[in-house]
């Protein structure tokens, strides 16, 4: 529909179907029966300048769950609002062609804004001084570059007119995308007054929570500190969340950076959610209250809680604090805990989460809270494992996100209602450490919280991968999700549970062996692009061993699968696993194909180990 912020799909449908969108995206009607058309309408009302990408959802009845059939990747740029639409249906690439969305220019702001820059990736990484020179080169007056993010070769601008300046950034031939932060949410249910117990050592003097916490004996931790004879000595783990009190007992000996805002340490509005994260990670054995997964690991607190709302952060903030973890500011960590996230994908964050994959750091993600909507970002994302939450029971929550994306479940717990005891809850939520400010007195209270939530499965996997590294055990991110997923107690619902449910002991001891951990699934040939979806080197999964995978390739393509154990880049290596095949044709309606893996004694045979 030319000169008008919509377009419509056709849906095909024998039965009973729903589509999900992103919040800037309406669809009119989202569910139905059979055959139907579908009003796309972007809610240009509420967008700022920017790159958008997404991914709709179709998904049909199978008995009594919704299974996804169809992936629809659109993106677009505000205000220009030009979409291309490609739609996989896993036999043919139908290409509807652009929709002309009218331009929305008018109601872009003309005050002051914040805009991150990404640069075209050429053959040279420029310098710290280099990018500097570029962006001044770059930037129109009135805008002065904030921070630099060299690593991952982009830049954070402020500018007094942010209309004027994202018009001047996105048409210079050395800019990659100019896009606003994408704001970020925990996710955890809240900082509810009533679930918090600060005075817990007080009133039981000495009396440790941990043959009461209920997750740990899930997952079976104690049992994985006596298979692996370590609670995480030796590894570092890095947390980047808001809300976050160093001085907190069980975070004894956290180093702490505080990202957006210089005088965070001395806010005293911003919760606990941080706090109550790390603690489930590597919460201290203070033999007075709770205790983390790997109690004995190192901690990098780095809180990125914004100036204004110290409780809640953006993508631009979550980027710099990435980039911390590789340019030597903070004590550089094995794994990363993210336990934030948006519905809207960010090209600043694909970028950033890609370095930090890159360097051999693994990270584990929030999938988000919502569950008619899909699994937040950056947990989306191919490189990071997206958490799902376990109630007490060991199944999956009510208000875990669903998805592909979904890599492992973990104990996420139930949120306390109103009216509850700390005791009663504690027998369904998790249980960590939290402050809390008291006003009256000027002091901060330091004591134990219920809280509930996908952020808090997420630590209990970050910790586990500490477990797994920890005696000097080096592992890259494929071998992390090799372990974790062929360990993990499978479940049916793949789109509910990931590769199934975290068993901490089963990880542990599923390390040594001559078999690979796990493998690259690489996709390369003609008309490979990955704009939505794209990982590294440049079309990029993680799959455990023996684990089957579903890619889309054009014509002509080629998938290969490698275990990449020295994690430089190439996959067919003499002492490592390689297989692949080309894609010659189209099936009906999908190509179905076993790559046989086998041992690579030899580089000349990367040639001949080929699937037909």
């Amino acid at each position: 529909m030319r000169g008008q912020p919509a377009q419509t799909v056709t849906i095909e449908a024998s039965g009973e179907w729903r589509l999900s969108t992103p919040w800037w995206l309406e669809a009119s009607p989202a569910a139905g029966q059979g055959d139907e058309t579908v009003n796309l309408r972007v809610r240009h009302e509420d967008l700022a300048p920017g790159n958008y990408e997404a991914t709709l959802r179709l998904s049909s009845r199978r008995g009594n769950d919704f299974v996804e059939q169809d992936l629809l990747p659109l993106t677009f740029a505000f205000p220009q609002l030009i979409a291309d639409i490609v739609i996989e249906t896993g036999a043919e690439a139908e290409d509807t062609g652009t929709a002309g969305l009218s331009p929305l220019s008018a109601l872009l702001p003309q005050g002051l804004a914040r805009l991150i820059v990404g640069l075209r990736e050429g053959a040279e990484r420029l310098t710290a001084s280099q990018l500097e020179t570029l962006a001044r080169e770059i930037l129109p007056s009135r805008a002065l570059v904030t921070d630099l993010l060299v690593r991952q070769q982009a830049f954070i601008v402020q500018a007094e007119d942010g209309q004027a300046a994202y018009e001047a950034i996105r048409r210079h031939p050395r800019v990659a995308f100019v896009e606003p932060p994408v704001p970020l949410s925990p996710a955890g249910h809240g900082n509810d007054s009533f679930t918090l117990d600060p005075t817990f050592s007080q009133h039981r003097p000495g009396e440790s929570l941990v043959d009461e916490q209920w997750a740990l004996e899930m997952i079976r931790t104690q049992e994985a500190w006596a298979a692996g004879g370590n609670r995480g000595e030796g590894v570092t783990i890095a947390v980047i969340d808001v809300g976050i009190r160093p001085e907190h007992p069980a975070l004894a000996g956290a180093h702490v950076q505080w990202v957006a805002d210089d005088s965070g340490g001395s806010r005293t509005s911003c919760g606990y959610h941080g706090t109550h994260v790390a603690g489930i990670a590597a919460g201290r054995d203070t033999a007075a209250g709770s205790v983390g997964v790997a109690p004995d690991a190192g901690l990098v607190l780095l809180d990125i809680g914004l100036p204004g709302n110290c409780a809640s952060s953006n993508s631009a903030e979550l980027a710099k604090a990435l980039e911390l973890l590789l340019d030597g500011t903070v004590p550089r960590p094995q794994v990363v805990n993210i336990s934030m996230g948006s519905p809207n994908a960010s090209k600043t964050l694909r970028r950033a989460v890609r370095e930090v994959y890159a360097a051999g750091i693994t990270v584990v993600a929030a999938a988000g809270n919502v569950v008619t909507e899909p699994v937040m970002y950056p947990a989306a994302y191919p490189e990071v494992l997206a958490v799902a939450a376990l109630d007490n029971a060991g199944n999956v929550t009510d208000y875990s996100a669903r998805g592909s994306e979904l890599f492992i479940s973990a104990p996420g717990g139930l949120p306390p209602e109103l009216g509850e005891t700390f005791e009663e809850g504690l027998a369904k939520a998790i249980v960590s450490a939290a402050s809390s400010y008291d006003r009256d007195n000027r002091t901060w209270l330091h004591g134990y919280a219920l809280d509930a939530g996908t952020s808090m499965a997420t630590p209990a996997v970050a910790g586990t991968v500490a477990l797994l590294m920890s005696g000097g055990e080096s592992l890259w991110p494929v071998q992390v999700a090799g372990l974790l997923a062929s360990s993990a107690r499978p479940e049916a619902l793949r789109n509910y549970y990931g590769y199934g449910r975290l068993d901490a002991l089963a990880a542990v001891e599923a390390k040594g062996g001559t078999q690979p951990l796990g493998f690259v699934v690489r996709v390369t040939g003609p008309g490979v692009d990955c704009p939505l979806e794209a990982g590294l080197r440049p079309c990029e999964e993680l799959i455990p061993v023996e684990q089957s995978f579903s890619v889309y390739v054009r014509p002509g393509g080629r998938v290969e699968v490698g275990s990449d154990s020295d994690w430089e880049g190439p996959l067919c290596k003499s002492g490592e696993w390689f297989g692949s095949t080309e894609i010659t044709g189209w099936g009906e309606p999908f190509i179905r194909r076993t790559i046989p893996v086998s041992h690579v004694a030899s580089t000349e045979m990367c040639g001949v180990l080929q699937a037909p």
